[in-house]
């Protein structure tokens, strides 16, 4: 049986961020700190309507908040 809140095409978007955040980690080679991994940078909620949103977390660093929130942009789905 499948899971019934299972999405591919959000999953398939959601691994697309953080395959995009890793990159640009080992380009910069950028560490992250405290034991932050880059799965703890990104989070996503799913609000009323049933949309899918994600956003930097809490534990995401401040210097690359910026760069974090252009990648969600650049994958954006409903551009």
């Amino acid at each position: 049986m499948s899971y019934i809140l299972k999405n591919e095409e959000f999953d398939k978007y959601f691994q697309n961020i953080l395959l995009d955040l890793e990159t640009y980690l080992e380009e910069n080679e950028m560490e992250l700190e405290n034991d932050i991994i880059v799965e703890d940078i990104v989070m996503w909620q799913r609000n009323r309507i049933g949309e899918y949103l994600v956003h930097p977390s809490d534990k995401c660093p401040k210097n690359i908040k910026g760069k974090v929130l252009a990648i969600i942009l650049k994958h954006n789905p409903t551009e």
